[in-house]
């Protein structure tokens, strides 16, 4: 989902959201939060945003929205390592962003002292933390 933040009046009970062209559902949070469920789409690009309290009357604003590729993960090298030192470990795949924001999660859960850095769209390189022995599912 996406977060618009504004000024919504609570009158009206049929929040829409409108990316492009395409129209789906928005729940109003609070009087300043709507929440907006973001259409599956095939191309990246970006495109307006419009918001709706009674399904009929849209904003007219220039705010827009990015639509990126979905990343695919293809490979993890090397599958194994000492667990009593750091392991660099390379992620082969495509449509990686180079957002500042990249993490990495161990068993499900974030790992803060993990390191991601951005290579290239197909290639990235984590740097993990000591680990115990065992079988991670990196994510």
């Amino acid at each position: 989902s996406v977060t618009v933040r504004g000024q919504f009046s609570v009158v009206g009970d049929a929040p829409r959201c409108r990316f492009g062209g395409i129209e789906t559902v928005g729940t109003l949070i609070t009087s300043t939060k709507l929440s907006c469920v973001a259409p599956m789409v095939t191309v990246s690009g970006a495109c307006d945003v419009e918001v709706s309290l009674n399904g009929l009357d849209f904003t007219r604003s220039t705010v827009q929205y990015l639509f990126e590729p979905e990343a695919s993960l293809d490979s993890v090298q090397p599958q194994s390592g000492d667990s009593l030192e750091r392991l660099f470990v390379t992620l082969s795949g495509s449509n990686f962003s180079s957002n500042q924001n990249l993490r990495i999660f161990i068993n499900g859960s974030r790992e803060d002292s993990a390191s991601v850095n951005f290579v290239s769209s197909s290639l990235l390189v984590v740097n993990l933390p000591r680990l115990v022995n065992g079988r991670y599912l990196l994510g």
